[in-house]
């Protein structure tokens, strides 16, 4: 009883820091929303054309170490999934590794951070953190009216 309740707790806790998958976006896609993203920070941030030309590629750096740690993600918890009627010692083990990876994340954030303070004001920065929450919401806002939109006739199957 005591492994299956924690074998759920931390299966479910494992897919608390998985991200979507990100393959499924077509490229032209997701290169509509990178664009989407930037001239939205741009303007959230008021970065000047010196501030863009040295923040852009620290961003893009981080974003691609953000996007390395997270498919990692995916395989711990994908390796998570596979085993049925986990010993103590393996639920153990895939805690260890799930804080090992929660670490690591935060340890990406604070050398960017550190980073982006080479580039940047700190205000700015401040600002970027907020106006990358605020970049999600809206997409997500955006998808959402897009799925709730009627089909036109035309288009139905």
């Amino acid at each position: 009883m005591i492994r299956t309740l924690i074998g759920i707790l931390l299966f479910t806790s494992i897919g608390c820091f998985a991200q979507p998958v990100e393959d499924n976006i077509p490229e032209d896609r997701r290169e509509e929303i990178e664009a989407m993203k930037v001239a939205f920070l741009t303007r959230r941030m008021e970065l000047t054309p010196e501030e863009s030309q040295k923040f852009w590629p620290v961003y893009n750096q981080y974003q691609g170490e953000l996007d390395a740690h997270r498919r990692e993600g995916r395989k711990i918890k994908t390796q998570a999934r596979r085993v049925e009627d986990p010993t103590i010692e393996e639920l153990d083990d895939l805690s260890a590794r799930r804080f090992a990876h929660e670490r690591k994340r935060i340890d990406i954030e604070e050398k960017y951070y550190d980073e982006f303070k080479k580039v940047l004001p700190p205000k700015k920065i401040a600002i970027y953190y907020v106006a990358e929450q605020a970049f999600k919401r809206e997409l997500l806002r955006r998808l959402q009216e897009r799925r709730n939109r009627p089909i036109p006739e035309g288009n139905q199957r």
